[in-house]
């Protein structure tokens, strides 16, 4: 299977690391225990719902 370089979150020599932490917007003081129901979005979701929402607003 071929590798998906359009993915910022897989490491490749030509793009830089990035860490959980560009993505999900975590508490350090919380421990979580990966139930998709109920647990912080990525940031890339975020940005798409708000545009889905904005867009339905006209």
């Amino acid at each position: 299977m071929k590798e998906d370089r359009s993915d910022p979150l897989t490491p490749s020599a030509a793009a830089p690391t990035y860490h959980l932490s560009d993505e999900f917007a975590l508490d350090p003081g919380l421990v979580y225990l990966n139930h998709a129901a109920v647990a912080p979005w990525p940031r890339r979701t975020v940005r798409a719902v708000e545009r889905l929402a904005e867009e339905n607003l006209r």
